[in-house]
């Protein structure tokens, strides 16, 4: 067997095995949806607490769910994650499964292409992500400064920094590097490190 047969095989087989991850986690999204479980931080944090031990590895999974799929406000999952696992171990749960999400959505972007992207997001999102990036002269700037911005719904454009927008290595650098900043002022704001002065502006931070 050749080398490019080989990585031709290898590709098929990485393939699947994100299809059946991202299928594996749309069912346990759609579970969780239709019993409530995700509709506030204390019905997340009472169905992450059913897994016990494992209940980590199922909040970084959703996680990944939220960034190839982003239908939640990611606060809300940070909230919990603060709520369950305390400010630290939460961060960390937070940002891997952040950055284990963006690589999987760059991947799938640079894979599958414009159409698939399309029917996973629905044409709407896509457009509306497309009017945002037309006419920049630096797409690379443009998503340094997004996933930098709190509260800004930055996940779906993983896709786009796939679909030939950026180089692989400038991509996972700006997530490295970036979005642990964000994620950080999350934790701190719901471990009570920062006051955000009053109940109001917390509510609109984790979506309620």
């Amino acid at each position: 067997m050749t080398q490019e047969q080989n990585a031709r095989r290898l590709k098929k087989i990485l393939s699947a095995i994100v299809l059946v991850l991202i299928l594996f986690l749309i069912v346990l999204m759609v579970i969780g949806r239709v019993n409530g479980y995700f509709d506030s931080v204390d019905t997340l944090s009472d169905f992450l607490g059913r897994f016990g031990i494992l209940a980590p590895i199922v909040f970084v999974l959703i996680r990944i769910l939220l960034v190839i799929a982003p239908a939640f406000p990611v606060p809300v999952f940070v909230a919990a994650a603060v709520l369950i696992f305390g400010p630290v171990h939460g961060f960390v749960y937070v940002y891997v499964g952040n950055v284990i999400g963006c690589i999987i959505g760059y991947w799938i972007g640079k894979t599958y292409g414009h159409a698939f992207v399309k029917g996973l997001i629905s044409e709407k999102a896509y457009n509306k992500c497309v009017e945002k990036i037309e006419g920049r002269k630096s797409y690379s700037l443009f998503y340094a400064l997004i996933i930098s911005i709190p509260l800004f719904p930055d996940d779906i454009f993983v896709y786009f920094s796939g679909l030939g927008k950026q180089d692989f290595k400038t991509f996972i650098a700006s997530v490295i590097l970036i979005k642990p900043f964000v994620i950080a002022l999350y934790c701190l704001v719901f471990s009570g490190a920062i006051k955000l002065g009053d109940n109001a502006a917390l509510n609109f931070l984790i979506g309620t």
